[in-house]
């Protein structure tokens, strides 16, 4: 008897309890508690990028059992699997605000990082002078007004997506980049037109809902590819009457600056009679060489003489008065 007592006991702590390599491999976890900072407690060798292990840490001396710091309890595990781990943080409210508070300042950490690279390299000259030439195209291609680089919304948009490297000058030094990017097109396509044969002109005007007028030129051409080419070379501002007189006036200086001495040039207009004179006061003043009408204005016109004769013939065959 006294044998089989004295046996019961050890027994069973023998059977919990195995030593392996230094460590405690007992199927019970360990009725200890270390502190947070505990030197003992350390991240596995090989964890992957679990949000669990943001939580949980291995002791030195334990085998089988995780740490949780959020709620200071052993946690059994596998090494295959974290499944059990992410099972007791949604059951344990201290780790899942550890890991909302380790979430956020990653986040915070990570955005500070990028504002102060940012800050830390503003734009220099060059860089700025670039940005500048961007946003000068922008507004052109666009057709968007200089104005809003005056915008101050415009201008906190400008400093939140650069973090405060650049925000664009005011609506004087913008009219300068625009009219120095519009010096380096006009060179380009200068450049362009004398490198071809033959060039002609069509022009038209129109009126704004400002009720500004406009005469527009545009340039065409073949290139070398058999391409062809279409470039707006003026767009004038109708200030007095648009007589034959006034266009041709106005149209006269432009050609002479875009035609780059060439003799035998042609230009093209609709049919009204404003512009069709002033295109044949050009002919005389052999600024070009001949003004065309064209073909599918007078195509369009004659349509719609054909459909009136043919709507008033209907009307007239059904007793209709006009």
């Amino acid at each position: 008897m006294a044998d089989a007592k004295s046996s019961s006991a050890p027994s069973d702590n023998i059977s919990k309890k195995r030593k392996s390599n230094g460590k405690n491999e007992s199927l019970s976890p360990p009725n200890f508690f270390p502190a947070i900072d505990d030197p003992k407690l350390r991240l596995p060798a090989n964890r992957r990028k679990a949000q669990c292990w943001l939580v949980f840490r291995e002791h030195v001396e334990v085998d089988r059992f995780v740490y949780c710091i959020g709620c200071s309890k052993w946690v059994s595990r596998t090494q295959s699997t974290t499944s059990n781990l992410n099972e007791h943080i949604e059951g344990c409210s201290g780790a899942r605000e550890r890991i909302k508070k380790s979430s956020t300042k990653n986040q915070n950490q990570m955005a500070a990082t990028t504002i102060d690279r940012f800050m830390a390299n503003p734009f220099n000259d060059k860089q700025r002078e670039t940005a500048m030439k961007l946003l000068a195209r922008t507004i052109a291609s666009a057709d968007l007004p200089i104005r809003l680089c005056d915008d101050q919304s415009f201008i906190d948009f400008c400093l939140f997506t650069s973090s405060g490297r650049f925000a664009p000058s005011g609506r004087t030094k913008m009219t300068a980049v625009i009219d120095a990017l519009y010096e380096e097109s006009e060179l380009a396509v200068r450049e362009f037109l004398k490198s071809v044969k033959f060039v002609s002109f069509t022009t038209d005007s129109g009126t704004l809902l400002s009720q500004d007028s406009y005469q527009a030129l545009t340039a065409h051409a073949i290139d070398k590819d058999w391409n062809l080419v279409t470039i707006a070379v003026a767009l004038l501002p109708l200030n007095e009457a648009k007589t034959a007189v006034y266009l041709s006036s106005i149209l006269h200086d432009t050609l002479e600056a875009w035609k780059e001495n060439r003799e035998h040039i042609a230009i093209v207009s609709d049919n009204a009679s404003n512009i069709v004179a002033a295109n044949q006061i050009l002919e005389r003043k052999n600024v070009v060489e001949e003004s065309l009408r064209c073909a599918i204005h007078t195509l369009q016109l004659a349509i719609k003489v054909v459909f009136r004769s043919f709507i008033i013939l209907r009307f007239s065959e059904s007793g209709c008065q006009f």
